[in-house]
């Protein structure tokens, strides 16, 4: 099964997503900080991008370059 990704712009908004996330790997994202694991069961790609529609452009390219779409 493919893995969703969720694009967080600052650790707050990813903080209830890692506390309910299992399995759970710390990664790097290009420069950004990444965590895969399970959300009720569907495999999960969450990646800290940082504020702003330049961090978002950023984190998302390279989300899919590491997680192929």
């Amino acid at each position: 099964m493919d893995s969703i990704a969720l694009i967080c712009s600052v650790p707050l908004e990813a903080e209830p997503l890692l506390a309910s996330l299992e399995e759970p790997h710390q990664l790097r994202v290009g420069t950004r900080p990444a965590y895969t694991g399970r959300l009720r069961g569907t495999p999960v790609v969450i990646v800290i991008g940082g504020m702003g529609k330049a961090n978002a452009a950023h984190a998302l390219t390279a989300t899919l370059e590491r997680f192929p779409a």
